[in-house]
């Protein structure tokens, strides 16, 4: 049997989710989430997207869950939390303050007048195996290497300039994503200094790719920064935009709050045969 799902197309910084609505259970019950994550986020074959965002129901509360583009199901992203909060307020489910359910517990978020969406990510713990002032040869580039978490595992590696084109950054971003260091696996941020901030290159575990925008990518480069004495907030720029990151370090780890646009650019149908 054929079925059409409705979906939202929605974007924080050009890191793009398709939106669906499973509030009555109907979704989950008729379709493997990660499946149809696999189908619906193709580049070529499909709509197209770095992951799919789920709206459901618990325990009086929306809950997010998010499949990234391969099919896994992510612990938290950023970005992908600011989406789902622009798109509760957009459908007038919830007011400019809110707060939802993630895999790593709840999370408050508010939506501006300017389109942008702050996120309090509330208390994350670094993780065990968490790294700080590595040293570490990449590629010709002697660069710092820190390793935390951020609802996810971040490495971030920090270089005076990195002067690589787009495959190069592709290429250690795979390498350093299946790293034996990092049994869980990493996404993997390359960091330089710009003016009035920093500039970020992110490869996303479970995308498998480059992405223009990666929200707790942001958080993990803004932590580094504060340690390495930056201020807070952090402003990272990406390729798709830029994400401001207030970060308040605690022991063992630190609180965020996360701001940046986000986008609604599109609604429609996905045919599923």
């Amino acid at each position: 049997m054929s079925h059409w799902v409705e979906f939202f197309k929605v974007d924080g910084n050009g890191n793009d989710f398709l939106f669906v609505d499973d509030l009555d259970g109907r979704l989950s019950s008729r379709f493997d989430l990660p499946e149809l994550a696999v189908r619906a986020c193709g580049r070529r074959t499909s709509v197209g997207a770095d992951g799919l965002l789920v709206m459901g129901w618990d325990r009086g509360a929306y809950r997010m869950r998010i499949f990234n583009a391969d099919g896994s199901e992510a612990d938290m992203c950023g970005n992908g939390a600011r989406c789902f909060a622009m798109m509760l307020r957009w459908l007038g489910l919830e007011d400019p303050e809110m707060e939802f359910l993630t895999n790593v517990g709840p999370v408050r978020a508010h939506v501006h007048r300017d389109s942008t969406v702050s996120l309090h990510m509330g208390f994350n713990p670094f993780g065990e195996g968490a790294l700080f002032r590595v040293s570490e040869r990449v590629g010709e580039v002697e660069a710092e290497m820190w390793y935390l978490h951020v609802g996810v595992p971040h490495l971030v590696l920090w270089a005076d300039r990195w002067d690589l084109r787009e495959d190069g950054f592709r290429s250690l971003g795979a390498r350093y994503r299946h790293d034996p260091r990092f049994p869980r696996g990493t996404n993997v941020n390359f960091v330089s200094p710009s003016e009035g901030g920093l500039t970020c290159i992110t490869y996303e575990r479970g995308v498998e790719d480059l992405t223009l925008s990666c929200g707790t990518g942001a958080c993990a480069v803004a932590a580094s920064a504060v340690m390495r004495g930056m201020g807070s907030p952090v402003r990272v720029e990406s390729p798709g935009g830029y994400n401001l990151v207030e970060v308040g370090l605690e022991d063992l780890g630190a609180r965020y709050r996360l701001r940046g646009p986000v986008r609604v650019s599109a609604r429609g149908v996905l045919y599923v045969g």
